[in-house]
Formats: structure tokens, C-alpha cells, sequence
């Protein structure tokens, strides 16, 4: 489906979708580290970059990488929020994780689109079938 590369040109991503056997869709993501040549594959849908403050520190800016999981089997797709980049002075790596809370009713429905904006901390994800949920990157908490 796409791919994207964060700022700093260190990091990129590369994801797509396909049906397996039972026709259920699944989304395939490989993280890719430019600089040591070592990618990681993850069973994502989509995902983005950001560069903002999430930690204690609200002067220090934090490379993020978001992306939507659902592993095979699994009916909950979560949202998960993690640093890529290197964390401010004594602190541990930031790691977020939440739920993508689809409707109980709608089957079948997937994350297609990630976008963060960094002025405001928020990350946005819109489903194939058209529902946006807004998370708020310091805490992963569903605000929309």
C-alpha cells in the first residue's frame, strides 16, 4: 500500500495488505533501520512517524514510530506508540499501547490510514470503512 520515512532519513517503512485462506485481511510492515541495515517485520496495517515530547521533558523532542496490529488469529487490533529514537537522559524508552475500539457491530473493518501531527501530540487513524479515531501520543489514550 505505501511506504513513508521519518525526518531524520534514519528510518522507514514499508507496508501492504492481502487476504489469507479464510479471506480475512491481514497487513504485513517491515521497520527498516537505514543506518545498520536491520528490519524487523510486524503484523501492521499501517503506521507513521512522529517527532514529538512525550516524556517528562516537554523541551525534548521524541522520534516516534506508531502502527496498527492485529496478529493473525487475533480480533483486537491495538495501536501501538513507541520511541525509535534515543530517550532523554535517565529515562526508559517510551512505549505506549492501546485498543482501536471498532464498532461491536462492524465486521470486516481495518486502520488504513495513520497520520500524526506533532504540534498538537495527536496521532489519527481512519478505518476502510471511514472511522476516525484521534489518540492523544503521550498517554495512548482513545480522545476521538
Amino acid at each position: 500500500m505505501g511506504y513513508k520515512v521519518n525526518n531524520s532519513g534514519q528510518w522507514c517503512f514499508l507496508y501492504g495488505i492481502a487476504a489469507n485462506e479464510a479471506k480475512i485481511i491481514e497487513g504485513k510492515l517491515q521497520l527498516y533501520m537505514i543506518e545498520k541495515k536491520q528490519g524487523q517485520f510486524l503484523d501492521g496495517f499501517v503506521g507513521t512517524f512522529a517527532e514529538m515530547p512525550v516524556g517528562n521533558s516537554k523541551d525534548y523532542t521524541n522520534s516516534l514510530f506508531s502502527f496498527c496490529e492485529r496478529k493473525p488469529g487475533d480480533p483486537v487490533t491495538r495501536i501501538h506508540i513507541m520511541e525509535i529514537g534515543n530517550p532523554n537522559g535517565g529515562e526508559a524508552k517510551f512505549k505506549k499501547t492501546s485498543e482501536v475500539a471498532f464498532p461491536p457491530d462492524v465486521q470486516g473493518d481495518f486502520p488504513v490510514v495513520m497520520h500524526s501531527v506533532n504540534q498538537y501530540g495527536l496521532i489519527f487513524v481512519v478505518s476502510k470503512f471511514g472511522y476516525l479515531f484521534v489518540y492523544e501520543a503521550a498517554n495512548g489514550y482513545l480522545i476521538f
